[in-house]
């Protein structure tokens, strides 16, 4: 059974009663598919797994801007794929799984540094408000002079 097919089978019968966006499954799995769709399960080997999730952190263009992608991006498909094959063995489609090596993790996700850390310059300011009407210019001034966030702003009476 290739990679591919067992995605499908997968989906039909476990991920499709689970998910509340089926979009964001295909999303997240396309990257595998493409890199081991043609590939039967039995001959995934951790090796390439790593050779895979090094190539997943390498820039790529997405709308014509090249862009690394977020550590998260990366460990989302490689736990999506992790989740697959661990279904499959758990079928007894796959012996072990590549991802386990002596009951231990041979492929480890990257650590996700979640802080966001990014300002908002003063030109970048200058031309958003110069752009908003009043009532939106004023709730960008709140914002900005407070730091609340957006449900917060709009809960004060």
């Amino acid at each position: 059974m290739t990679f591919s097919k067992l995605v499908d089978e997968y989906y039909d019968k476990c991920a499709r009663f689970k998910l509340t966006n089926p979009k964001g499954f295909s999303s997240r799995v396309k990257p595998a598919v493409d890199g081991f769709g043609t590939i039967p399960i039995t001959q995934i080997r951790t090796q390439m797994i790593e050779d895979w999730q090094i190539k997943l952190g390498q820039p790529r263009v997405i709308h014509g801007v090249e862009r690394t992608p977020a550590t998260a991006t990366v460990n989302r498909i490689l736990s999506e794929f992790r989740r697959i094959l661990n279904w499959a063995v758990g079928r007894e489609l796959l012996p072990a799984s590549p991802f386990m090596r002596g009951g231990l993790a041979a492929i480890k996700l990257d650590h996700e540094d979640n802080r966001r850390d990014r300002r908002i310059s003063e030109d970048e300011e200058d031309t958003l408000l110069s752009n908003a009407s009043p009532l939106v210019r004023a709730l960008i001034i709140f914002a900005l002079d407070t730091g609340v966030r957006r449900g917060e702003m709009l809960e004060i009476t």
